[in-house]
């Protein structure tokens, strides 16, 4: 069974940060479409940082491929996703439950 955790501060949500950041992978991922070494000896990924008015700060991540192959999200869509339509949604929130769109 799934268990749901409250999504409610004491503080709003007073700054987020994104982190682009590229890791290297101890083995490199091949699928039906191959392999090409100089994008996937690394895997790209956002690491999200939201700090409450608090002080509190909490982190995520978003993970997404260099280039759009047999996903259409890449690591610049999910920057774009994140920068202009979720950063801009959850600055000043107490309640992060109530927020339909994500």
């Amino acid at each position: 069974m799934a268990h749901t955790y409250p999504l409610q501060a004491e503080s709003p949500v007073a700054h987020v940060r994104l982190h682009p950041v590229a890791m290297p992978l101890v083995e490199m991922l091949v699928t039906s479409f191959g392999s090409e070494a100089r994008q996937d000896s690394l895997r790209a990924a956002v690491l999200v940082e939201l700090e409450l008015a608090n002080g509190v700060t909490g982190w995520g991540e978003c993970v997404a491929s260099w280039a759009p192959r047999y996903s259409y999200e890449t690591i610049e869509t999910a920057l774009h996703i994140l920068r202009d339509f979720f950063v801009p949604v959850v600055l000043g929130q107490h309640d992060l439950g109530k927020l339909s769109a994500f």
